[in-house]
């Protein structure tokens, strides 16, 4: 695992929950090692105003904010599997707020949240 800071809720102080309008996005796939399942534990911490997203890991969900206005967009749940390794379970958008236009690209921001937290680089969907 690396030094990266563990992001929490309190790491922004102005989020806010996932909405009960929310829809499931289906179709996201991704198994991760033992060492990537401890990695998604640190979530991913803002750095700078270009850094847009906020990922933290709390009660097996990964919880994705909007770093300026704390609005959470997705939550994914980690699935533990008995060898240490995980999988990636449920995801959900929220509508309430939505921010894509098609069910495609919400798999594709999903994974890019996923492959970012884990410290890899991986290309922002367009």
């Amino acid at each position: 695992m690396d030094d990266r800071p563990r992001a929490t809720r309190d790491t922004i102080h102005r989020i806010t929950p996932m909405p009960a309008t929310r829809a499931r996005v289906e179709h996201v796939e991704r198994v991760f090692t033992p060492l990537e399942r401890k990695t998604l534990e640190l979530g991913l911490v803002p750095k700078s105003m270009d850094d847009h997203w906020l990922v933290f890991f709390e009660d097996g969900w990964l919880y994705c904010h909007r770093s300026w206005s704390g609005i959470c967009r997705y939550m994914i749940r980690i699935e533990d599997l008995p060898d240490g390794s995980a999988r990636v379970g449920e995801s959900w958008v929220n509508m309430k707020e939505r921010m894509t236009l098609s069910k495609d690209y919400d798999v594709r921001l999903v994974r890019y949240l996923l492959e970012r937290t884990l410290g890899n680089e991986w290309p922002f969907p367009t």
